[in-house]
């Protein structure tokens, strides 16, 4: 460790900026907060960076084999990132991919539920708050009175339908 110190550097702020991450100490409402993992990572970068440093230091190689490795990770994580970055263009295609990707996730429901809901697609809203309703009933239920009571389609609209699910969704989560 004393001819690597980068290497505990590295470990120690991966580890202890991993803590807000794994939901050790909470931040915000949700359990894990993995929008933060990029903090913890940059401990693992460390690592990464100084000891390719040193290993290009003590191997032996020609001159442009570094700079050509280098350059083919940039094009092969850019062009990773591309495609990722599109499951990003709006909030639809992001909670659509991530139930692709997942299973019986009910934050994306919700979430996917409302995004519809304000592109004005209230049937599809519908039946994600259904599936909410299958994973967590007072969940669902209360999606579902909200689109009631909330909605400009008449088709859906129903304020007495939608109060009696809120008081439902109620009843269900006490």
């Amino acid at each position: 460790l004393r001819s690597h110190p980068y290497l505990a550097v590295g470990w120690f702020w991966y580890l202890g900026t991993l803590i807000p991450v794994i939901g050790l100490v909470q931040v915000g409402p949700q359990a894990m907060a993995d929008r933060y993992t990029y903090v913890p990572l940059i401990g693992l970068f460390i690592m990464a960076a100084w000891g390719m440093a040193d290993l290009a230091a003590r191997w032996r190689s020609p001159r442009f084999l570094l700079p050509l490795v280098a350059g083919i990770m940039i094009v092969v994580y850019g062009t990773v990132a591309r495609f990722q970055v599109a499951h990003w263009r709006n909030a639809v295609s992001l909670f659509q991919h991530t139930l692709s990707v997942t299973r019986n996730n009910l934050l994306i429901q919700g979430a996917l539920g409302e995004a519809l809901y304000f592109r004005g697609e209230v049937d599809q809203a519908l039946v994600h708050f259904q599936e909410a309703i299958r994973l967590h009933p007072p969940l669902g239920l209360a999606g579902v009175a909200w689109v009631m009571a909330t909605t400009s389609n008449p088709k859906f609209l129903n304020g007495p339908r939608a109060v009696e699910l809120a008081k439902l969704a109620s009843a269900l989560e006490q």
